[in-house]
């Protein structure tokens, strides 16, 4: 409450007051305390969106009297996966919109982008993922797993997404490699040879089961949470690195060059994910 109070510029117990009066005017709870923190209750959540909305009119309300345009901050969760050139580009392309002021920038872990969403922390997401018809297959008698899926499938509900790109992933090796000056590599090539493993990326548990399947069993030398790193060791020679093309391009120097394998079908997609819907106009238009 403290942090909120701080962002609305007024005292903790002016902000308590202040819900306290909209409780009582709306006739149930909106937020509810626990050790963890302050959370939505069902009714706060209902009440969030149309909310929101409100809220916005008031500012175009405001705005179209004044000379000067009131323009709001978006607030964007992005995961660590996202490539830097390509976050960049989607902060400058909003900003350049003229409508949005400032950008408040948030890390995350890919996964968490749907609770910062459900919770309101963050206006939109910016993650990465495998194309749906690249992941690994779900064991149909784990009900646990259906369950929990269909719980997802169900929070999702109000909340749009766009896929903004939808990419490759190959392989990175050292340009001295006997097989560098190859287009296409096969996974018998990859066998035996010394890997380099992104452990903040998406693929790394379905690269290991294309490998197994393909009977390729290359050996960990490295396990890195950087694409600066990767391919830097890639160059140096310590060995070859599973990445999607976007990260070859943009951190793959001389000593490393990017090919596709032969029977590694891996797509990684870049998507966009927000749920209110006074967005829908910015980032349905937003294109690279």
């Amino acid at each position: 409450m403290t942090a909120a109070a701080r962002r609305c510029f007024v005292t903790q117990p002016t902000l308590s007051a202040g819900i306290a009066a909209l409780e009582q005017e709306i006739g149930g709870r909106l937020l509810e305390r626990s050790r963890r923190g302050v959370s939505l209750t069902p009714l706060g959540e209902q009440v969030l969106e149309p909310a929101r909305q409100i809220v916005h009119r008031v500012n175009a309300l405001r705005a179209a009297g004044s000379a000067e345009p009131a323009r709001q901050y978006l607030r964007l969760a992005a995961a660590r996966a996202v490539p830097g050139n390509f976050l960049s580009a989607f902060i400058g392309g909003v900003l350049a919109n003229g409508e949005i002021g400032e950008c408040r920038i948030l890390e995350m872990e890919p996964d968490e982008g749907g609770g910062l969403l459900a919770r309101a922390r963050a206006d939109a997401v910016l993650t990465t993922r495998l194309a749906l018809d690249a992941r690994a297959p779900v064991r149909r008698s784990n009900k646990n797993a259906a369950e929990k899926r269909a719980a997802k499938s169900a929070a999702q509900e109000k909340t749009r997404e766009r896929c903004l790109v939808r990419e490759p992933h190959g392989l990175a090796v050292p340009a001295s490699a006997p097989f560098a000056k190859k287009k296409m590599l096969t996974l018998a090539e990859v066998d035996g040879q010394p890997m380099i493993v992104r452990m903040h990326s998406e693929e790394t548990r379905a690269a290991t089961e294309l490998l197994r399947r393909g009977h390729a069993n290359p050996f960990v030398v490295a396990r890195v949470t950087s694409d600066e790193w990767a391919a830097g060791l890639v160059a140096a020679g310590a060995g070859v690195c599973l990445m999607p093309e976007s990260v070859a391009r943009a951190h793959l120097g001389k000593g490393a060059v990017w090919r596709r394998v032969d029977g590694v079908d891996l797509m990684r997609e870049i998507v966009l994910s927000w749920r209110d819907p006074i967005w829908d106009e910015l980032f349905s238009a937003f294109s690279f």
